[in-house]
Order: structure tokens, then sequence, then C-alpha cells
């Protein structure tokens, strides 16, 4: 079965929910994210490497943005940055911004 087999909007909408909060993920032991993972996929019936993808915004990115926080948005610009962009990307948020001169 490949990764979108049986798969429709509402279902990967359901398993990125189910991931554990971002803020969590990165605490978590690996086996315990694992864990989680492995039971969203019997539950879906699918590889836990879907779920893993899904629940890290590689496959199904355009169903499951709406669903990102902020932060969540941002690891994905950077993600899939090419080297050049990253480099700009991460020069933006080292800066303050400036406020543009006014024309009055």
């Amino acid at each position: 079965m490949s990764e979108h087999d049986e798969l429709d909007a509402d279902s990967v909408r359901a398993i990125f929910n189910e991931r554990p909060a971002l803020e969590l993920m990165a605490m978590l032991p690996m086996k315990e994210l694992n864990t989680l993972a492995r039971a969203s996929a019997r539950m879906h019936s699918l590889p836990l490497q879907v779920v893993r993808n899904i629940w890290c915004r590689k496959i199904w990115v355009n169903t499951t943005k709406p669903l990102w926080s902020k932060v969540e948005e941002m690891i994905y610009y950077y993600e899939t940055a090419t080297p050049c962009r990253r480099t700009t990307l991460l020069a933006g948020m080292a800066e303050p911004h400036k406020k543009k001169p006014s024309l009055t």
C-alpha cells in the first residue's frame, strides 16, 4: 500500500491531530513518540512511517497546513528552503524589524 492509498483528507487531519504538541514532541524520548505513532498507525491501519511523515509535515502538507501552529509553519519553511534561503530566513529572525519611514 502506498502512502496515499485509502487515505482521505479527514483521516489525514485526524492523524495529524493525534500527534503530541510540538513542545512535547521535543521533550519526549523517541521510544514514547514511536509508541504513540504506532498506536495511531494501528488505529488507522497504516504503516508507522506514513503516520510519522504526516506528523512531521512531509506528506499531505496542503491538507494539514491549516492545522499548523506558527512555529510549525516556520519549521516547515526552514526545512524546505534552499541553503541560501535558510541563511536569509535566519538573518531575518535575528534582526529586529525596522519600521519603514513614513512618506509624510
